[in-house]
């Protein structure tokens, strides 16, 4: 219904807003919702409850007697969600009304009683949220008893583990309390009167204890010895010790090493100004650098060298003055990691404000940034070609402030000026990514830089992730993959018309890379299925890929006899990690006909050169049941060092059959329990199959949430979700 419908794009929406850290927005939105749900009469509720299959009314608890009601089915989830963001603006209190309302509506939805225990503990009300903690159990032992309502044995553990906790804690406060209370002490009269008289005859002169005073290492200890001392406290923690004296400040301040790290996370401009001048009153280091062309060193006397630096604007519309202003008074120093995320401002921007010849680009080796893009003026080159000594390049693009159809026209119409990324800026680079959001940007930033026609090798690429860019067409293909012979670990995920079988007519007929460990291709669609036919020279396939110890294949349209024939060519025994999840052209299988090509039969022993695989990850095969995971513990015997399986998301394969396929790979693996087992969102696998699993310690680790929220297309590994 369309109740239904508006309430869950709005708790979508308001979900968007809330992991963007806007919860502002977030806050909006959920009370908003929550209005438009207040909104509905009893009538309409109860459609929506019968379209959703939910009975008619809810339970709740009025005068310690239950009594039934009319809930709309999301109301409780708003109130939830509001209550959460509450928390985060850091409004405890009224985070702290919504969770009664919740519990007002809902008295047997032990949720409420858990967000409500945390807030009160927040607030450092332990008693109370005690007595909350009592509370969940008591109505959560009636609903079980009376009411039939089944609570996740988890969240019973949680509680008690909570309740007892806090049981513990509340006896040691009236410990505490009864120790520190002054005991009574009975003075003797005459005993007083004696030792009164003793001391005037005595003329005994009073004994005065003297106590050691404390030693203030800071002021005293040779300075020497201070930035040894001081090399573990972290700059605010060090910004804590200036205010305790002037003469702490004033050595602390002495030591320009001790600054090694400044996280200026969504700062005001004026709070940068403030980070400024602090900067200005730390006394300058002398700095080496290796002048490669001389053979010489140069001593930088007057800049101050900084760690790592990452700056990013609390205010949207400061964003690019507080950028500018960053670049601009930074040039006396030096850093090795610069972070920094300007998702209102452009790369263009970006390469305007760095100034040009100044020190603090120089020594950069390790560089992560999170702006937009702007088709019609390219500032990707410009802006790193002011790095000279690059080693790590991050480069995400969360936008395009151009529209789209008038972007790819630009793109077309003029190519970005490659001039500056000759060999000398290429060579010393050793990790590159480039991570778009594929809604909002769709072109390619820096692709120029990715075709055959630009003969300048990478020297020192190891690793390279391309996420979410627009290929030029459907036909592309990989050719420019041969400027990358030295690169270990390749990572090319939902990429617009990057298609995997074009990717393996290049390993097929080219010498791509000498070194592969790790290949992660994740398609954006689902394609027509490969099958990875024949070639005329087989060995290609076995020079590209023998040294793979890593294949995620997730997403892809390769088929079961395509992965058993691409597994053929990688070296015996070297695969140690398997990703073949959302692979809709695969399945396990006892036999098959010679011309199923979608399914790997016993009979094809495709783990046997797989001996030491560690991880293997099925996510999400549509067309995986009982009957695959049992083909698959025929087949996974070849394997003795499994230590993680991956079944999220299949809801048809029940307990049984897990608890068989666990069981074998015990056997294989001389008995040793499984590391890892994760089943979230298998929803036809009981609980009590995954605890007994746990308890009769076949599974050290597991992950069994039921009702988690399913993926998209790929896992939380994804560069998708990292942007």
């Amino acid at each position: 219904m369309s109740g239904v419908s508006s309430v869950d794009r709005a708790i979508e929406l308001g979900t968007k807003y809330f992991k963007a850290q806007d919860y502002k927005n977030a806050k909006d939105v959920f009370i908003k919702t929550i209005r438009l749900v207040n909104a509905y009469d009893d009538k309409t509720i109860l459609e929506i409850r019968k379209s959703l299959n939910y009975t008619p009314y809810s339970v709740t608890c009025v005068n310690n007697n239950p009594q039934k009601i009319v809930v709309h089915p999301r109301y409780t989830k708003l109130l939830d969600n509001l209550a959460a963001t509450w928390e985060k603006l850091n409004e405890k209190e009224k985070a702290l009304k919504v969770t009664e309302k919740m519990i007002e509506k809902e008295s047997y939805n032990i949720k409420g009683y858990i967000r409500r225990g945390n807030i009160l503990q927040a607030l450092g009300k332990d008693r109370e949220a005690f007595k909350n903690y009592k509370t969940a159990l008591d109505r959560a032992r009636y609903g079980h008893e009376s009411l039939n309502i089944k609570y996740p044995q988890k969240f019973i553990d949680f509680i008690n583990g909570k309740k007892t906790a806090l049981k513990r804690q509340l006896l040691k406060q009236k410990e505490e309390k009864i120790a520190k209370t002054p005991k009574r002490i009975v003075i003797d009269p005459i005993k007083e009167q004696r030792e009164l008289k003793k001391a005037r005859v005595n003329d005994t002169a009073t004994v005065v204890e003297t106590y050691p005073t404390g030693f203030d290492f800071i002021s005293n200890l040779p300075s020497e010895l201070i930035p040894i001392i001081l090399s573990g406290f972290s700059s605010s923690e060090l910004l804590k010790l200036l205010t305790v004296s002037k003469a702490w400040y004033k050595r602390i301040m002495s030591f320009n090493v001790l600054f090694k790290m400044f996280v200026l996370r969504r700062v005001s401009y004026k709070e940068l100004l403030q980070f400024c001048r602090f900067l200005n009153k730390i006394t300058p280091v002398t700095k080496v650098i290796l002048n490669e062309q001389t053979g010489e060193n140069e001593y930088l006397s007057s800049t101050s060298f900084i760690d790592s630096i990452s700056v990013s604007s609390k205010i949207p519309s400061e964003e690019k003055k507080l950028i500018k202003t960053f670049f601009l008074n930074l040039q006396k120093y030096s850093t090795r990691r610069l972070a920094i995320s300007a998702p209102n401002a452009t790369v263009h921007d970006l390469a305007k404000y760095i100034v040009p010849e100044g020190n603090f680009c120089r020594t950069t080796e390790d560089i992560s940034v999170v702006t937009s893009l702007r088709a019609d003026k390219p500032g990707e080159v410009d802006f790193l070609s002011h790095f000279n000594n690059l080693h790590t390049v991050d480069l995400m693009f969360n936008g395009s402030l151009v529209p789209f159809t008038s972007s790819i026209e630009m793109l077309n119409q003029s190519f970005h000026d490659t001039s500056n990324l000759g060999p000398e800026w290429k060579k010393e680079i050793e990790s590159l990514k480039i991570i778009c959001d594929q809604e909002r940007v769709r072109s390619f930033p820096l692709g120029q830089l990715f075709t055959a026609s630009d003969t300048t090798y990478w020297p020192k690429l190891q690793k390279l992730c391309i996420s979410g860019v627009t290929f030029a067409d459907a036909n592309s293909d990989f050719s420019w993959l041969t400027l990358f012979p030295k690169v270990k670990e390749l990572w090319l995920e939902n990429n617009r018309n990057a298609r995997f079988v074009n990717f393996m007519n290049v390993l097929k007929d080219k010498h791509v890379f000498h070194r592969l460990e790790s290949l992660t291709f994740r398609e954006d669609i689902n394609n027509s299925r490969c099958d990875i036919e024949g070639t005329d020279s087989p060995n290609m396939y076995g020079l590209n890929l023998k040294n793979l110890k890593v294949l995620d294949l997730m997403n892809t349209c390769i088929s079961g006899v395509g992965l058993y024939r691409l597994t053929n060519f990688i070296e015996a025994d070297s695969l140690e990690k398997l990703n073949i999840g959302f692979c809709s052209y695969i399945r396990f299988v006892h036999r098959s006909n010679e011309n199923d090509l979608t399914s790997i039969s016993t009979d094809l022993r495709f783990f046997e050169r797989m001996k030491s695989l560690k991880e293997l990850d099925l996510q999400q095969m549509g067309s995986m049941m009982d009957s695959n995971l049992s083909a698959l513990s025929e087949q996974i015997w070849y394997i003795e060092k499994l230590r993680k399986l991956d079944l999220s998301f299949n809801q048809s394969i029940t307990g049984a059959s897990v608890y068989d396929l666990v069981v074998t790979i015990i056997k294989n693996s001389n008995n040793k329990p499984l590391a890892n087992l994760v089943l979230d969102g298998c929803i036809a696998v009981s609980h009590i199959t995954a605890n007994m699993m746990s308890a009769k310690k076949l599974v050290t680790n597991m992950e069994c949430v039921f009702e988690k929220e399913n993926w998209i297309r790929f896992g939380i590994n994804s560069y998708k979700y990292r942007t």
